[in-house]
């Protein structure tokens, strides 16, 4: 055994067998009779008396552990003061008791209007300047890209016959990569050709029109379906915000089962109304109030022959 640099051995006679234990020696005894060995026996007998036996060990160790204790005692006060800070940190974070009721709506007052606070800067614009570029917590960017997304893919795939222009060139407008082949006047003169009955000469049957305007319309499902894909950016804006505002693990999922539930009934509210303005756009009576429509069919008239 080494201390302080310096080698200490500690002889010790063994421990009582089995077979004296059972024979009634007892540990007095068996002392004595190590004390009787390193006093009687060569070469142990040579051995300094405070250096052998059991008792000299015991006494050794003691003043090993002390001397242990003593020189770690700094650096276990210093643990000590790391973690009572942290502890304290921790509680403050947890914020006051909530253990009555009373208490604990002040707390999710307080939670609630933090949130708040946070919805109505996000929405604003109102960033923080450590946010990076594509940060979920830019809430309203993310909004604004997605309504860009849909208007353009609305403006360029929102029609199932590209439209050209009255002189039946291409439209820049209305012109997408894969061009459908399909002349839309062509499409127009063949179906209208496809559905006479027993209209006057020179008028269009009605229906024709509602029919043709409904399969032009067709994209418009798929695009304004695609569009509720906004939620998807309320929801991770939701369980980042939570993350800051609620530290408290159990109290963030539990208020997060809540939300999240509002936020799927809130998707599947808005896709039910979504279906009905689509049905009722695409499906009831066709009628406009803007008056380019009758211009657009006055110069076509003019243009197009049947």
């Amino acid at each position: 055994m080494r201390a302080n640099g310096q080698a200490n051995l500690q002889p010790v006679n063994n421990r009582l067998s089995h077979t004296e234990i059972n024979g009634g020696v007892t540990i007095e005894g068996r002392h004595q009779r190590e004390k009787q060995f390193f006093s009687t026996i060569p070469p142990w007998t040579e051995l300094k008396r405070d250096r052998v036996s059991i008792n000299a060990l015991k006494s050794f160790l003691g003043h090993l552990l002390y001397d242990h204790i003593r020189s770690e005692f700094p650096a276990v006060v210093a643990d000590i003061e790391r973690l009572s800070l942290e502890t304290q940190k921790e509680l403050e974070i947890l914020g006051p008791s909530r253990q009555t009721p009373a208490e604990q709506r002040r707390f999710l007052t307080r939670i609630s209007s933090t949130y708040q606070k946070e919805v109505d800067k996000a929405l604003n614009r109102n960033y923080s300047a450590d946010l990076e570029a594509l940060s979920i917590l830019k809430l309203r960017m993310h909004l604004r890209q997605y309504a860009d997304d849909s208007a353009k893919s609305m403006a360029t795939n929102g029609h199932a016959k590209v439209f050209r222009t009255i002189r039946d060139e291409n439209d820049p407008e209305f012109r997408r990569p894969a061009d459908d082949l399909d002349n839309i006047y062509d499409w127009i003169r063949r179906y209208y050709l496809d559905s006479r009955g027993s209209e006057l000469p020179g008028t269009v049957n009605p229906i024709v029109l509602q029919n043709m305007f409904r399969q032009q319309s067709s994209p418009w499902e798929e695009i304004a379906v695609k569009y509720l894909e906004i939620s998807s950016a309320v929801h991770s804006y939701n369980e980042t915000i939570f993350a800051e505002i609620l530290p408290d693990e159990d109290v963030r999922e539990k208020l997060w089962g809540i939300v999240s539930s509002r936020e799927q009934e809130t998707y599947d509210q808005a896709h039910e109304q979504l279906l009905k303005i689509l049905k009722d756009e695409r499906g009831g009576i066709l009628q406009t109030v803007n008056h380019y429509s009758n211009h657009t069919k006055t110069v076509l008239a003019k243009s197009t022959k049947y």
